[in-house]
């Protein structure tokens, strides 16, 4: 799966030269990636040497910050950078503002980080920080737009640039691109030819496991998929439903090139999402591409998403959550527009987004791609 922001690096002019920055030095080595590495001819990834948890302690978050510069210093020279353009998606390395010799602070606000229930309060001083001293702020929903635009003073250079999708990719005919081989759970749902509710994304404490629970209980003879990353403290709770109920399955991620293989097997795609301040402020990715494959879409009421819902299925609560994949799915009363649902994703390229950005930044910059 790809995220927003492997979306928009990918996108920009490949005469900009890109240094991305993995937040920290335990997950890169967790997930067998390198201290410095190319990505292709203008992208590279590195590794912050720092440790999050030692955050803890006030005297370990001051070496933790004079290491925040110090690397990125040391980047910066080996890539003989001198004054770059310092793109923040982690407000904890708010220490580099300022200390760079940067041209501009641009900071992708992409979530209410103070509203996860694992990042801690002190983040909130580096939240504060990015974004009362960022040049300018990209915003992904109107929430956080307008929760940046309250906390500025130069309120002109917050802008709404909303998530996108590739949907060439996601819209193209792949039926004939087979499943993965070695996934039984995948196999096994073939072969028994049932409906396919379907999930694209991560579980996290987002993830609505009440909602799927009763869908699982309420349409034994339908299977729900739900594919992506579970968040570890979530493993026991995800155990539990499956072997609860027989019709769950979830797999482990997937590579972004077979997703639409995957996606294009769901009889319908969901947003099961909790609705509270986290998820007020989302604007799903997996949305639009479920638009683009011309999926009937069931989601839970986030706000972002309720100017679609004279397209889509639009639950308040559970209850209308299960009468709409009961008239979709089982009862095959209500249909979707696929003409539609493939326009919201013909207005949300990844391409458009990336552009407007790019015009933006000249607009700070002066630089011509």
């Amino acid at each position: 799966m790809q995220h927003r922001h492997q979306h928009i690096l990918n996108r920009l002019p490949k005469n900009w030269k890109i240094i991305f920055v993995q937040p920290s030095l335990p997950g890169a080595i967790f997930q067998g990636k390198a201290l410095s590495a190319p990505i292709n001819k203008n992208i590279f990834i590195t590794t912050m040497p720092i440790i999050h948890a030692a955050d803890r302690i006030t005297f370990f978050r001051r070496i933790n910050d004079i290491l925040v510069v110090a690397w990125s210093r040391f980047v910066l020279k080996r890539h003989h950078i001198k004054h770059p353009v310092i793109l923040l998606y982690e407000p904890r390395f708010s220490p580099v503002i300022g200390k760079l010799g940067e041209r501009l602070v641009w900071y992708e606000l992409i979530d209410d980080r103070l509203s996860f229930s694992e990042v801690p309060s002190r983040i909130r001083r580096n939240v504060e920080t990015v974004l009362v001293n960022a040049d300018l702020v990209t915003a992904s929903s109107g929430k956080l737009y307008d929760m940046a635009k309250s906390q500025r003073k130069e309120r002109n250079n917050v802008f709404l640039v909303g998530n996108g999708v590739d949907y060439d990719h996601f819209a193209a005919d792949r039926h004939d691109i087979s499943f993965d081989n070695t996934d039984d759970s995948i196999l096994a749902i073939n072969k028994l030819n049932h409906p396919i509710i379907g999930y694209l994304g991560s579980i996290g404490e987002w993830f609505d496991f009440e909602l799927i629970e009763k869908i699982a209980a309420r349409f034994p003879t339908t299977f729900i998929l739900v594919i992506g990353f579970v968040f570890p403290r979530l493993s026991k709770r995800v155990g539990e439903i499956v072997r609860e109920h027989p019709n769950v399955r979830f797999v482990e991620r997937k590579n972004y090139s077979k997703l639409a293989a995957y996606l294009n097997a769901f009889t319908v795609s969901i947003i099961p999402f909790k609705i509270y301040n986290l998820t007020e402020s989302v604007n799903p990715t997996k949305f639009y591409e479920y638009c683009a494959a011309g999926r009937p879409v069931i989601t839970t009421a986030l706000p972002e998403l309720e100017k679609y819902q004279d397209v889509i299925s639009y639950a308040h609560d559970h209850e209308e959550f299960l009468e709409s994949l009961e008239s979709i799915v089982i009862l095959k009363t209500k249909k979707q527009d696929q003409d539609r649902l493939r326009s919201i994703a013909k207005e949300n390229l990844w391409d458009s987004k990336v552009q407007a950005i790019i015009d933006i930044l000249f607009k700070f910059t002066g630089v011509i791609p």
